[in-house]
């Protein structure tokens, strides 16, 4: 009786060191590109979510703002108000790293602690970026698992590699989602969408040069379009594309693997 306690204890043990080795991969893979001056908590609980930073910036003084983070979801919204805000949401030691150069904003995050076990835990990490209705700066947002839900733009570089992308109106718009979705509510210029293993659903596009969209094994659907010439390529998907004009001055090129083309 007494091995087989040890026996337990000892199994114990292991699998809480191979918890911690896997929790501690994790964070590597994910942020491999980034500083590790990191503390080591043993254990979480519960909700863990504080506002980390709050600051608002003169529409004139920003031409392009950049986001590059790991897991937080980003928002933009437009709002009738004067000044461009950034508020952050996160756990108590994130900190939010933000640089001005030459009217670029830059906004980064690093993460001080990391904790080995978490049980019953949560954190709403999101990062709010609110512009005035008539500010037109360029947006260059990236996150690892994020999503990111943007209202109105005139040019937004999007990536994400597991989260979904959703996204009101825009000018001009080019995005990449490794395997999360793509939802657009309205293009009005150009567009240039990518994902490996998503959908891309379009409600309206009406663009004026041409663009792609580039689906391996997600469906394409676009529900209303002007009038353009869409070229297809697909391995073993459908296709079924409605009032395609071949003498249409813009060009749309959709190619997918094994995913389904819908045009209406």
């Amino acid at each position: 009786m007494k091995n087989k306690g040890i026996k337990i204890t000892l199994i114990i043990i292991l699998a809480i060191i191979v918890i911690a080795l896997v929790n501690f991969m994790i964070y590597a893979i994910i942020n491999r590109n980034n500083d590790y001056s990191v503390n080591f908590s043993l254990i979480a609980f519960g909700d863990n979510t504080e506002k980390i930073f709050e600051k608002e910036y003169e529409p004139e003084e920003l031409d392009k703002i950049n986001v590059d983070v790991s897991s937080s979801n980003v928002l933009i919204e437009k709002a009738d108000v004067d000044k461009i805000k950034v508020t952050a949401y996160g756990e108590k030691d994130e900190k939010i790293n933000e640089t001005i150069n030459n009217h670029e904003l830059s906004i980064t995050k690093s993460k001080t602690k990391v904790f080995i076990f978490a049980m019953l835990y949560w954190c709403d990490e999101k990062i709010i970026i609110q512009v005035p209705n008539d500010c037109d700066e360029e947006f260059n947002i990236q996150t690892s698992s994020g999503d990111i839900e943007v209202g109105t733009v005139e040019e937004s570089t999007i990536k994400t590699s597991s989260g979904k992308i959703l996204v009101g109106e825009a000018r001009r718009l080019q995005a990449e989602a490794s395997s999360g979705e793509i939802e657009i509510n309205r293009i009005n210029e150009y567009c240039n969408l990518t994902t490996s293993s998503g959908s891309i659903d379009i409600e309206t596009l009406n663009i004026t040069e041409n663009s792609s969209i580039n689906a391996k094994s997600g469906n394409v659907e676009i529900k209303n379009k002007n009038d353009i010439y869409i070229e297809t390529e697909t391995n073993s998907g459908d296709v079924d594309v409605k009032n395609n004009n071949r003498m249409a001055e813009s060009v749309l090129k959709i190619t997918t693997t094994s995913g389904s083309i819908r045009i209406d």
